[in-house]
């Protein structure tokens, strides 16, 4: 049995590409060591906040307010890799989750950082 660690300093370990899709599109995204669940939507390089209401999802940074009617149930979708070395959890970073990312669409008005 593969011993996959959590500990980013050390291999073989995994590296997480998360999706929040409102209407199967990208409202935010990130590539990092933990999956984003429906109560956990933090981002370490893209610090955020995410509250969902009945009415609206609101995304607050420290640039911006971004306010989505919520007429849809938001989904988050990801995709786990293993990195057996650096330069692989590099090429995951730099090509594989791209990968994953552009089977969505991005979300009208969308205002981060593009994944792809």
């Amino acid at each position: 049995m593969l011993d996959i660690t959590t500990d980013l300093n050390k291999y073989p370990h995994r590296v997480f590409a998360s999706v929040i899709l409102l209407d199967n599109k990208i409202v935010n995204w990130k590539t990092g060591d933990c999956r984003w669940s429906k109560k956990n939507y933090t981002s370490s390089n893209q610090p955020l906040i995410v509250n969902v209401y009945d009415d609206k999802i609101v995304i607050r940074s420290k640039q911006s307010l971004i306010v989505y009617d919520n007429d849809k149930n938001i989904v988050v979708r990801s995709r786990s890799f293993i990195a057996n070395t650096r330069q692989e959890r590099n090429n995951i970073f730099e090509v594989k989750a791209r990968k994953f990312y552009k089977q969505f669409k991005l979300y009208k008005g969308f205002r981060l950082m593009k994944p792809y």
